[in-house]
């Protein structure tokens, strides 16, 4: 069951206001629960798992504890009590029956039937009331399980026989009631949400009236108490004259998932209530006449959906239910006023383990957060627990300290690379990987090894499982049959190259495994006994013979498959060529390559066609055009120029700065040109320290720096991308 944190709630209120600081949570799954005041106990209808499903079980509502249960049958759900005690009558959801449970025998004492409905079968009870005063009398209303709308009418039905006439189906009262003696019903199930007074006879029941608008809400069920019906939306109607009137509306903190429960003994009436999302739950309390609020306080923690709010022994004692749980609350004053401490060796485990919780010796009786009872409790889920001790009536002291608990899930089982059966030859071993989705954990294989992957040498069935950082195995992965074959593996094959590994693109080499074999397995995916490469990679094969047994994998062998450089262009400024590509250059003149011609620059010094190639990691690009060059006089730069300006960055996209070599002659020049490779003027600027060329055509430019006069002191060469 889930773990349950409740901390002590203490609130301080009007006299009939609740004072819960005894709050209990009960551990059990129940579909209704009622008080049975001659004996002082709660009692839950069960659903069906676990030992106590189909059951009525008795609740000490002052201790917490289960007492004893008693098999009534497929699921009861709804539950009523005859006015003397004497019956309990259970709704069954999984049979159309109602059983009638006598409380001073502890046994059924009838089971009964509804009848069926002509077109859908039969009917089964959603609400109980008994007479007034007729214990073995009771109020149904029916329904008809898969049909919407489902519900069947109400009957009246003594000592297991229906009287003649219902009230119709489709459209009537849900939700039943008596105040004082007369029954009202609430359609809860369509938009109509009408109030009906329902007319007992000895022929059976009829509708006498129907009220709409007095309250709305799909699943709103109604209680009684005097003259006054109390809706679980928050509605309060007096029933005192011929027509119901609507007294007002209590603001509960939503309505629709609530419960409501009218003080018998004070002037307050309570709602307890919850988020759609929410594990908290909301208890208020209400002024009966006015409807105005009087205290909340919150309860969190809990699980499911609320279903009923009872009182029990008066004096603000209630109980509400879950799904899950039943939850006591009561004002009172333990005499325990000792200080509770819990321990626990450890508040990790991994799924499946437990956590023991140590409580102190020396009490009679303990009650844990969780509804435990026991001094020392074993933790199976994650949460926060607490325990207090109850004094003689069950009140509870201060809690204990807090110990928070891990209870760690399992890890998903692995994937492993091979699956089903894998074979294996004589000296062979089988590869074994497993994968998780998941980082930081390691690994624990069925033969004991704890790394990753393992080589099985053999026969047998492996299986992994994930071990978290805690420590704590995690469900295994399908086995692997590993078989042994009554064969040897091929020895480990040579791979042929039918020339140089090292590769133009565009070109291809031939690489080939030894013959006659059955089948080849290589790296690439190929089955053929020789495969042509035309990429980049470290190829291997694996021969197989005719017996299916697979040899090592040969030795790798390196292919590298470069890509040819792109065709280059020349650019010609005056007597200066230039290759568009920065690196790898061989220049020629007239077909014959110019020995030490390699940088991307070349200054030619005799006419004639020339051209430029580039070479990468032994590829060669297709040769540039030719250029026709006519070698042409030049003018002599003049100046205190005594070694050459640095210009960079060169090649640039955008800028480029300059650096001088000496103050001289820096302060000799007062403006910088650009000449392209037509011989134009391209850019002149009076910054002598740098250039905007990023509006410029890419190709290759002289700069020239010129003097106060003009004249020219220096030229360079600048390649713009």
């Amino acid at each position: 069951m889930k773990t349950i944190y409740l901390p002590l709630l203490l609130l301080l209120g009007t006299l009939g206001v609740v004072v819960a600081q005894d709050v209990k949570v009960v551990p059990i799954a129940n579909n209704d629960i009622l008080y049975v005041p001659s004996e002082d106990r709660i009692y839950a209808s069960t659903p069906s798992g676990g030992p106590a499903g189909n059951c009525l079980c008795a609740i000490d509502p002052y201790f917490g504890t289960v007492e004893d249960c008693y098999f009534v049958g497929s699921e009861p759900g709804a539950m009523a009590l005859s006015d003397d005690g004497q019956f309990i009558y259970v709704a069954m959801r999984g049979a159309p029956q109602v059983v009638r449970f006598s409380l001073e025998f502890k046994t059924i004492s009838s089971v009964f039937e509804l009848g069926d409905d002509p077109f859908f079968g039969p009917r089964y009870a959603e609400d109980i009331e008994v007479l007034p005063g007729q214990p073995n009398s009771i109020a149904v209303s029916m329904y008809r399980q898969g049909v919407s709308p489902r519900h069947s009418g109400v009957a009246i039905v003594d000592n297991g026989v229906l009287r003649a006439n219902t009230t119709q189906d489709h459209t009537g009262s849900n939700s039943i009631a008596f105040a004082g003696n007369t029954l009202y019903g609430y359609n809860n199930e369509t938009t109509e949400f009408g109030v009906r007074r329902l007319a007992i006879s000895a022929a059976g029941v009829s509708e006498a009236a129907v009220f709409a608008g007095l309250i709305s809400g799909f699943d709103n069920k109604i209680e009684a108490q005097g003259t006054r019906l109390y809706a679980r939306g928050g509605e309060v109607l007096s029933v005192s004259g011929a027509t119901p009137q609507l007294v007002g509306t209590a603001p509960v903190s939503n309505p629709f998932l609530s419960a409501v429960e009218p003080a018998p003994d004070s002037n307050v009436v309570y709602f307890v209530s919850h988020g759609f999302f929410d594990p908290t739950f909301r208890f208020e309390t209400f002024d009966k006449t006015t409807l105005s609020s009087l205290s909340s306080f919150d309860i969190s923690g809990m699980v499911g959906n609320v279903h009923a709010l009872i009182h029990w022994g008066g004096g603000g004692k209630l109980a509400y239910n879950t799904p899950q749980q039943v939850v006591l609350l009561r004002s009172c004053t333990s005499t325990v006023t000792a200080s509770i401490t819990i321990s626990a060796p450890t508040t990790v485990a991994c799924d499946g383990q437990t956590v023991t919780l140590n409580g102190p010796a020396g009490w009679d009786r303990y009650f844990w957060s969780n509804g435990a009872t026991t001094q020392n409790i074993e933790v199976t889920q994650t949460g926060a627990y607490t325990l207090a001790i109850p004094d003689a009536t069950g009140c509870l002291g201060a809690p204990s300290n807090t110990i928070i608990v891990a209870v760690e899930a399992a890890l998903p089982p692995p994937f492993l690379s091979e699956q089903g059966t894998v074979a294996i030859c004589q000296g062979e071993a089988a590869i074994l990987t497993a994968f998780h989705s998941f980082m930081g954990e390691s690994y624990s294989w069925s033969n004991g090894a704890t790394s990753q992957t393992i080589e099985v040498t053999q026969p047998g069935n492996y299986f992994a499982a994930s071990v978290s950082a805690n420590g704590c195995v995690g469900l295994p992965s399908e086995a692997v049959a590993v078989i042994a074959r009554n064969e040897s593996a091929p020895a480990q094959p040579t791979v042929t190259a039918s020339g140089a590994t090292t590769l133009c693109q565009g070109s291809s080499v031939v690489l080939t495994a030894p013959a006659g074999f059955a089948q080849y397995i290589w790296s690439n995916g190929a089955a053929t006994p020789a495969i042509t490469v035309t990429e980049s990679g470290n190829y291997s094969v694996q021969v197989v013979n005719a017996a299916g047994c697979a040899s090592p994998a040969s030795v790798l062998v390196p292919v590298s498959v470069f890509p040819v450089p792109d065709q280059p262009s020349i650019f010609q400024n005056g007597n200066l060529l230039a290759s568009s590509s920065i690196f790898g250059n061989q220049w020629f003149l007239n077909g014959s390559p110019i020995a030490g011609a390699n940088e991307q620059f070349y200054s030619p010094t005799v006419s004639g066609f020339y051209s430029v190639q580039v070479s990468a990691n032994g590829c060669s690009s297709a040769m540039s055009a030719l250029l026709n060059f006519v070698l042409v006089a030049t003018d002599s730069p003049t100046g205190a120029a005594l070694a050459k300006s640095i210009v960079y960055p060169n090649p640039t996209s955008d800028w480029v700065r300059i650096t001088y070599p000496s103050v001289a002659f820096e302060q000799e020049v007062a403006a910088l040109r650009l000449i392209d490779a037509m011989g134009r003027y391209a850019l002149q600027s009076a910054d002598i320290h740098q250039l905007d060329v990023a509006g410029l055509p890419a190709g290759l430019y002289i700069i020239q720096w010129l003097d106060a006069t003009g004249q020219l002191l220096d030229r360079g060469r600048l390649m713009k991308l």
